[in-house]
């Protein structure tokens, strides 16, 4: 080989190291930016999924309190004010 093609050669050779070493570099980059963006995502989903578990026991309670509400208006309805109206009318009555 004479030294111009020797030249050649040698750069050839480094330049494709450089290219190797550049797409491993990039490579691990990307590498380290993926995981950050999933790590990053993943918090935020569990913090969004937080977020709906504490909505849904606040739905559960007021949903229980409702019920509850429901169950003593309709015992007032069918017990207490049926009763009253017959205490009136047996005091009116006795009276």
């Amino acid at each position: 080989m004479c030294s111009l093609q020797l030249v050649l050669y040698c750069v050839f050779v480094q330049l494709s190291q450089l290219e190797e070493e550049l797409n491993q570099s990039w490579k691990e980059k990307c590498d380290r930016l993926l995981n950050s963006a999933q790590e990053k995502h993943e918090r935020a989903l569990a913090e969004v999924m937080a977020d709906k578990q504490t909505a849904e026991d606040k739905l559960r309670l007021l949903d229980s309190k409702v019920h509850i509400s429901v169950i003593t208006i309709e015992f007032f309805v069918l017990f207490v004010i049926p009763m009253y109206k017959l205490n009136i009318f047996l005091y009116c009555f006795i009276q």
